[in-house]
């Protein structure tokens, strides 16, 4: 599956002292997602419910070729952050960019 930069750049926010940087991995996310510029927040949307409906095998093996260096032990930990990171996403994609 071929992985769009959105992915790559959202995946690589992901780095090993993200956590130590926001405090906490809710507060890590939280701020990742964030950064996403809200032209783009649809289309990795889109991306990540692709990967949540092609199964956790595609998604750790994705998320693993990504340029993160965040991994999760089991796949539903990381496929519960991703489906949460797309509903956030679509969320700011249907509010627009801010005034």
């Amino acid at each position: 599956m071929p992985m769009p930069m959105v992915f790559r750049n959202f995946a690589g926010a992901f780095h090993q002292d993200v956590v130590e940087f926001h405090g906490t991995f809710e507060a890590a996310v939280d701020a990742v997602v964030d950064e996403v510029p809200v032209g783009d927040c649809r289309e990795l949307a889109d991306f990540i419910d692709t990967l949540l409906t092609s199964g956790p095998d595609v998604c750790e093996r994705v998320w693993e070729e990504s340029p993160t260096s965040v991994l999760f032990s089991h796949a539903e930990g990381l496929m519960l952050m991703l489906a949460d990171c797309r509903d956030r996403l679509r969320a700011r994609a249907d509010r627009g960019p801010r005034p």
